[in-house]
């Protein structure tokens, strides 16, 4: 808030911690919580009494009712004299189980201060508490290295929301301490949840970890798993993934037929030997009618990425119908589209 602001509103000139209680009070009248809010991390005010009266004023605020009032607490967060006292106090309060408000502006406030968080972060998981899924998720957001074996450990947690968000976590963090826990939950023999594997699975394709086929075709069964198997058959670098590949050009779901066009330019990519690569292109040159419909409606309609595979799919298909929608894609606002509509 500015200082013209502050001085239009009705606490005194110099505010006590009792003034500004009172004004937070006023559930009536955002403004003055606004002010009150504003001036919690001031020196004076923040250190009154040892400082922990007016961190639980300002504690308190997070949850106002009030989304802008929420708001300048977390921006009082950031201020807060003492930053290791009010990041310990705001870990403390993501254990929150009925005010949603002040849980998720705990949540911004810790990703906005920072590795700060990190250390109280870990302690307070090392605890078990009920809430180990929103510490997953604060600890993965900050992306420091200290959290992965934390996040490794979270893989075999008893509550598979919280494995799945230790396995979204990981896929964040770089390829050498993402990959082998992401693998051992994938290629392991006992029964995971759907959501684990599709974690785990979105996080080896995000690094492009080749899976094998052997492991992937039976996956393709579940329709939640599908797109993100589609991919990964791609990036398996097994030429006999193609046939799957190509089935998944004619998926129900539009998830699927994309990752299916995007699985297929990757494994044409991965595969070096340019005879291989020949024959999946000699492969594609069969497309049935409604294969070459769906590629021409994702060049139209879908993202970058599967407007660039499809355009190159086309070419290769070798379908006069398909030339007039390339020669338009030649002027996509997407480089790469364009790029693979000229190849086409």
């Amino acid at each position: 808030m500015t200082q013209e602001n502050m001085q239009n509103k009705s606490l005194p000139v110099e505010p006590t911690l009792a003034s500004i209680s009172a004004a937070l009070k006023k559930t009536g009248d955002e403004a003055e919580r606004l002010l009150a809010v504003a001036l919690l991390p001031t020196p004076k005010v923040a250190q009154a009494q040892g400082g922990m009266e007016a961190l639980e004023l300002l504690i308190e605020a997070m949850g106002d009712e009030s989304y802008r009032v929420r708001k300048e607490a977390i921006a009082a967060v950031l201020r807060w004299p003492d930053i290791i006292l009010v990041t310990e106090r705001v870990v403390t309060a993501l254990g929150e189980p009925d005010n949603i408000g002040r849980r998720n502006a705990a949540v911004e406030a810790l990703t906005r201060l920072g590795t700060v968080a990190t250390a109280p972060l870990l302690r307070e998981l090392a605890a078990g508490p009920e809430h180990r899924k929103v510490l997953m998720d604060v600890l993965s957001a900050l992306h420091d290295p200290r959290a992965v074996p934390a996040l490794c450990a979270g893989l075999t947690d008893e509550n598979p929301n919280v494995r799945a968000a230790a396995a979204e976590g990981l896929s964040g963090f770089d390829k050498a301490d993402a990959a082998p826990p992401l693998l051992s939950v994938l290629m392991s023999d006992s029964e995971q949840e759907l959501l684990v594997v599709l974690a785990a699975l979105e996080g080896l394709n995000r690094h492009g970890v080749p899976l094998p086929l052997s492991r992937l075709q039976p996956l393709l069964e579940r329709v939640v798993l599908r797109p993100a198997v589609l991919l990964a058959l791609g990036l398996s670098r097994d030429a006999a993934a193609l046939p799957l590949l190509i089935e998944g050009l004619l998926d129900r779901g539009r998830g699927a037929r994309e990752a299916a066009f995007c699985g297929i330019m990757a494994l044409h990519q991965g595969l070096l030997d340019p005879q291989v690569q020949g024959r999946v292109e000699q492969a594609l040159s069969g497309l049935s009618e409604l294969a070459v419909r769906s590629l021409i409606r994702a060049l139209l309609e879908a993202n970058p990425p599967a407007r660039q595979a499809a355009a190159l799919i086309l070419g290769w298909s070798g379908e006069k119908d398909a030339v007039r929608p390339l020669i338009l894609a030649l002027g996509d606002g997407s480089p790469e589209v364009a790029q693979a509509a000229g190849q086409a």
